[in-house]
């Protein structure tokens, strides 16, 4: 959590994917920081449907989207 310029406050959450070769950075911003996303954990399988892809200091980059973006954990349990 932090405070924007014009005092406004924001929150900003990220974690990394691997999928066996390769690493993506997944970032959450505000409202996109749900229970699902706070639930995850090492060695969980997720799935991500309509993210929106970028780039970010030669990383792909996953960026979370509450109105399109459909999150699946599968737990490692």
């Amino acid at each position: 959590d932090g405070v924007r310029a014009d005092g406004k406050p924001w929150s900003m959450m990220t974690f990394h994917l691997w999928d066996g070769q390769r690493v993506a950075e997944v970032a959450a911003f505000g409202s996109a920081i749900n229970g699902t996303l706070l639930s995850i954990r090492p060695g969980d399988t997720v799935g991500l449907t309509a993210a929106e892809l970028g780039w970010r200091e030669g990383l792909v980059q996953l960026r979370i989207d509450t109105r399109t973006t459909r999150i699946e954990i599968k737990s490692k349990d």
